[in-house]
């Protein structure tokens, strides 16, 4: 039996060179070589009629677009003016962007109301992530101050678009959502309808993520395809009915006008972000096919068939061609991979589950028991069982698809999130129903109908978060061998007596998963660029990793940028956190990394903080021996006690005669108490100054009573104490200088390697 020929795909072919092209003009010839086969695979399939000249050309251009466009957007490239667009408020201040592009701007709380004209009139302050030796350190934002921006009357319009005749409509329905009285549920409401995400608390977004559910919050095609299902395409088929009627039969419109035009309308209430739009544009399409004119051997009244692949070709196209750099956006490429996979993978994938289960997954008519079953309770059961395979075989397929992507960008990813993906789905299906009804239809909606779906969603995602592995830590690994254990797992699943690509899938998994990194030779000691804070990581043989402080008061990104990659280089395992005092510059970070390391033994004020460690050891004042499983010692000195800074801890490390002091943020009298009674006792090989290195009146004693080889200052910009330290010809260094700062077994400077 000849097998049916697969018809030809030209757009797959044309996305896949033009990705190809952007790929190497970003990225300078690294990825093409990965990608390459992507743009030899429609070739190699018979698609003859595309040669590979055309794809080339088409490679090249690409290329060359993405090649010409700056690596990053400087503030002077920005436009000058434009609409101010809040994307939420943090610690006093307002975080928002031009509409017209650009990197986020801060101004303080207050300055500016959503949606005004302003033009920018100066460059501002820039403020950079915190920075580790792996990785860290890009430009996040830019603060302005009052006097550099200045308002603006909105420029003459000639003509009304789209987005200008649906803005009332939008602000309109934020409005409705803003009546809502529990904070929460307001925050859900505006995130998953209109997809404004700048009113969710930050704890709950960061529980979408630890769970692996982050992408229910992202207005795309998921949440648009359940409103287009269960909001359009009713109302579509209500309004159709209702203007055939009311024209006594003589107009009789089809459903799928509507449904379309209903999709389309999604984009602009949907903040017309790119996955809404490309989504409402797919769901727009593939209504309006069967009423397009069929091709010409089938006659023109056989309609279009849909064809997936080709609708995810086409929407690839525009966005790269219109902006050839989104080839290295995470929400770019998690968006098209998650769709590949289940256009190529969920249908055989599903297949294959159901040729493997009894009966092939039917219900049969008897019971066991030979009783007779009720035929509605027999549909009703196939059905929700069918529904339920198939949200499990998707939310699988999706995760393999874009687990090399989230193994890469983001290094963790939550098990469950595959089973709780489907268990969520009804939650949201209900909560996008009731939303659209609260703002639609106000006086038949009651709160409580959203509230109840919305407590529900976060009851389940609460609960998860207790499980075990929410979320999983990735330790770094080749890209090449995350897509391979990925590919060989989608292509097993995808048909039965694969038996050699599961073995392949579990074999470059286990390679993936297994420890690869080796212990130091000594002790070692890293001090992050911070800024205006403190964050230090240490490991020793035998011992897990050792953290002192984490936290910062003008970096953004210090667990996720600065501590995350270095973590995962050293494939932290056992995790002790010495906590110096409660202040946002010391311990801002620790609530983040907490959620993500279970920690071993918790010294200082961090019982406070929530921390799941299994001890807890604090100190008055004195010196208390920490306990270790190694040869390294570890001491918690404290000068006096207090909430303040005088009260701060200091960490003590000592492994084969070398030995490091770090010290928190007394200065004072509690740093004097500390050297009077002989916390501080030299020789020291490193010393971290106390206070960022400011100016201490017991800067003399202090460097007396320790004597260090090296002093290191975690601060933001010069320090003031360097002419003391460099008329005692100290070395010194500072995170605000030299970055990072690096040292194991008496050798100042180390390579993360």
């Amino acid at each position: 039996m000849e097998r049916p020929r697969r018809p030809p795909r030209p757009l797959f072919a044309l996305a896949a060179a033009v990705t190809l092209g952007c790929a190497w003009g970003t990225w300078r010839g690294f990825v093409p070589l990965q990608l390459a086969p992507l743009a030899l695979l429609p070739l190699l399939r018979g698609q003859r009629r595309w040669s590979l000249a055309a794809l080339a050309l088409a490679c090249a251009f690409s290329a060359l677009r993405a090649g010409s466009e700056p690596r990053s957007r400087d503030f002077c490239q920005l436009p000058a003016a434009g609409r101010w667009r809040e994307l939420g408020t943090r610690w006093g201040e307002s975080l928002g962007r031009l509409e017209e592009g650009g990197p986020p701007l801060a101004l303080p709380e207050g300055a500016l109301r959503p949606d005004e004209w302003v033009e920018v009139l100066g460059a501002g302050r820039a403020f950079r992530e915190s920075a580790g030796p792996a990785g860290g350190g890009r430009l996040v934002r830019r603060a302005l101050e009052p006097d550099e921006v200045r308002r603006r009357a909105p420029p003459p319009r000639l003509h009304l678009g789209p987005g200008d005749l649906v803005r009332p409509l939008r602000e309109g329905g934020l409005a409705r959502v803003a009546e809502l009285r529990d904070p929460t549920v307001r925050g859900l409401g505006a995130a998953l309808v209109f997809g404004e995400r700048s009113g969710l608390p930050h704890d709950l977004i960061d529980r979408f993520t630890r769970t692996g559910t982050r992408h229910l919050l992202a207005l795309s095609g998921l949440h648009v395809g359940l409103v287009a299902w269960l909001v359009a395409g009713p109302a579509a088929m209500a309004l159709a009915t209702l203007v055939g009627r009311l024209s006594g039969g003589r107009l009789r419109p089809a459903p799928e006008l509507f449904r379309a035009a209903a999709a389309l309308l999604l984009v602009p209430l949907g903040g017309a972000g790119a996955p809404v739009a490309r989504a409402a544009l797919a769901i727009a399409l593939a209504s309006l096919a069967p009423r397009l004119p069929g091709p010409p051997g089938r006659g023109s009244r056989a309609g279009r068939r849909v064809d997936g692949l080709s609708l995810w070709s086409l929407a690839l196209l525009l966005e790269l061609l219109a902006q050839p750099a989104g080839v290295r956006s995470p929400g770019v490429q998690l968006s098209y991979a998650a769709t590949l996979g289940l256009l190529l993978a969920t249908g055989s994938t599903l297949s294959s589950l159901r040729a493997r289960l009894p009966g092939e997954g039917r219900l049969a008519r008897t019971s066991p028991s030979g009783r007779r079953r009720p035929e509605v309770a027999r549909i009703g059961a196939q059905r929700l069982l069918d529904g339920l395979g198939a949200a499990l075989v998707a939310s699988w397929v999706a995760t393999l698809a874009t687990l090399p992507i989230v193994w890469g960008h983001f290094g963790e990813v939550s098990p469950w999130g595959v089973l709780l993906t489907p268990l969520a789905l009804p939650f949201l299906a209900a909560f996008l129903c009731a939303g659209w009804a609260w703002v639609l239809l106000p006086p038949l909606c009651p709160e409580s109908l959203v509230e109840l779906p919305a407590r529900g969603l976060t009851s389940l995602l609460e609960l998860a978060d207790h499980l075990p592995g929410t979320p999983l830590v990735l330790p770094e690994r080749p890209l090449l061998l995350v897509v391979a254990a990925a590919l060989c797992a989608l292509y097993a699943g995808a048909g039965p007596g694969r038996r050699r690509s599961a073995r392949w899938a579990a074999l470059a998994g286990g390679a993936a998963l297994l420890p690869w990194a080796s212990a130091p030779r000594g002790l070692e000691v890293w001090a992050l660029d911070v800024g205006h804070g403190t964050a230090v990581l240490a490991r020793a043989p035998g011992e897990g990793a050792w953290l002192f402080d984490a936290g910062s008061r003008d970096r953004l990104g210090t667990a996720r940028a600065a501590l995350m990659p270095l973590m995962r280089r050293w494939e932290v395992g056992r995790l002790a956190v010495v906590l110096s005092h409660a202040e946002r510059d010391h311990d801002g970070a620790l609530d983040w990394l907490l959620e993500r390391f279970s920690a071993q033994m918790a010294a200082g004020p961090v019982r406070s903080r929530g921390a799941r460690a299994a001890l807890h050891l604090d100190i008055p004042r004195g010196a208390l021996e920490l306990p270790t499983r190694g040869t390294l010692s570890a001491k918690l000195l404290r000068g006096r006690e207090g909430n303040d800074n005088e009260g701060s801890r200091h960490l003590e490390l000592a492994l084969g005669g070398r030995r490091v002091l770090l010290c928190g943020d007394a200065e004072g009298p509690g740093l004097a108490q500390l050297i009077d009674a002989g916390g501080v006792r030299g020789p020291l090989d490193l010393l971290l100054l106390p206070h960022h290195g400011s100016p201490s009146p017991f800067l003399g004693p202090l460097l007396d009573a320790a004597r260090p080889a090296e002093v290191w200052i975690s601060a933001t910009g010069p320090p003031a104490v360097t002419p003391e330290l460099d008329r005692r010809g100290i070395l010194w260094r500072a995170t605000g200088i030299q970055g990072p700062l690096g040292w194991c077994g008496g050798l100042s400077r180390v390579s993360i390697e």
